[in-house]
């Protein structure tokens, strides 16, 4: 099941960006009792994308972080149908962007924690 999983995962981020490599995904955690994924490729510039099934469909979630500020936060959701085709984009801009509560345990949180270690920044 969790190979069929990560097929489809694949099916949508190629279907949805460019073409990734599997391996780009890694396992970063659950929400809801669905597996979390990080794709590796998308780490840039202070953003990242994690990937989550939603019932039959897939959900992309784009996030922007800031070491030095510690924040986080959601600024582009994605949903996309188990056959890769478009569902629903919401984008918030940057007075909007969904804020992340830095105080509750989350993918998205250990993700950041992961990558602001990794560049050696105070307090990570």
């Amino acid at each position: 099941m969790l190979k069929a999983f990560m097929s489809s995962i694949a099916l949508v981020v190629i279907a949805s960006t460019s073409v990734l490599a599997e391996n780009t995904l890694v396992e970063v955690g659950e929400n809801n009792g669905e597996i979390v994924y990080l794709d590796t490729e998308s780490i840039k510039g202070g953003a990242f994308k994690l990937y989550q099934r939603n019932n039959n469909n897939m959900q992309e979630t784009t996030f922007r972080f800031s070491c030095g500020d510690s924040s986080l936060a959601i600024t582009k959701e994605t949903l996309y149908a188990s056959n890769g085709a478009l569902l629903q984009v919401n984008k918030y801009g940057s007075e909007k962007a969904r804020l992340v509560d830095l105080t509750q345990p989350s993918p998205g949180l250990t993700v950041m924690g992961k990558i602001c270690h990794s560049q050696g920044a105070r307090g990570w």
